[in-house]
């Protein structure tokens, strides 16, 4: 809860792979009505594990969520994650542009 929370909640969860690349997809508003929208979107996340062993997964998901007005700012007010698929048999290739390594140079 709360921004600091789900940002140091991602980078505990992304830092630590060699490669980690989510990829938001298809963003639908399918009700819309006054300070209250529900919302939907798909996700497809993509993760090496560090160490060359090609660990890591694939992830296929739609995000289900429930935003609301206050104050003129829309928040997520409920956020669900359902995974449609995932293969976790690993993550095979070769990490080719160190994003973590250019952003700590900048």
């Amino acid at each position: 809860e709360g921004r600091d929370n789900i940002a140091a909640g991602i980078s505990g969860a992304v830092s630590p792979n060699a490669f980690h690349m989510l990829m938001p997809h298809a963003f639908v508003i399918d009700s819309l009505g006054g300070d209250r929208a529900t919302a939907r979107s798909i996700l497809h996340e993509v993760f090496q594990r560090p160490g060359g062993t090609g660990e890591g997964a694939h992830v296929l998901g739609l995000y289900n969520d429930v935003v609301t007005r206050i104050d003129g700012v829309w928040r997520f007010a409920d956020r669900r994650f359902d995974i449609h698929l995932m293969d976790a048999a690993g993550c095979p290739g070769h990490v080719m542009v160190d994003y973590a390594a250019l952003a700590a140079a900048r």
